[in-house]
C-alpha cells in the first residue's frame, strides 16, 4: 500500500547581512544586520522581523528559495520610488502635472 505522507524540513541557514535580493516578480528584498526583512513593491513596503512569526519565516523561505542577489543601488532605487508613489497617495507631496 502506497501512502501520501507530507514531510517538513527545519534547517537553520546563515545570511550575511546586510544583505539585498530581487524576486522573479520583481520585489526587492533587503535584510539587515538586525534580522529586519524590508520588501519593496511597486506600491508597497513591507517591514518584518522575527516578532511577526510564522509570516516573517516563511517570507525568508521564499525569499532564500525564489530570490537572487541584487546590488544596494537598485533596492534603494526601488524603495524611494515606492516612497514616492506612498508620499503622492497621502498627500505629502505635491503633483506637478
Amino acid at each position: 500500500m502506497l501512502l501520501a505522507v507530507k514531510k517538513q524540513i527545519e534547517e537553520t541557514v546563515e545570511v550575511k547581512t546586510p544583505a539585498y535580493y530581487k524576486n522573479y516578480l520583481g520585489n526587492l528584498y533587503y535584510i539587515n544586520e538586525a534580522g529586519e526583512l524590508t520588501v519593496v513593491r511597486k506600491q508597497m513596503i513591507h517591514v518584518w522581523d522575527a516578532d511577526h512569526g510564522k509570516v516573517y519565516t516563511d517570507a525568508i523561505a521564499e525569499l532564500l528559495k525564489e530570490g537572487r542577489p541584487c546590488a544596494k543601488e537598485e533596492f534603494d532605487q526601488a524603495f524611494t520610488e515606492a516612497m514616492g508613489k506612498l508620499k503622492t497617495a497621502v498627500g505629502l507631496v505635491e503633483v506637478n502635472l
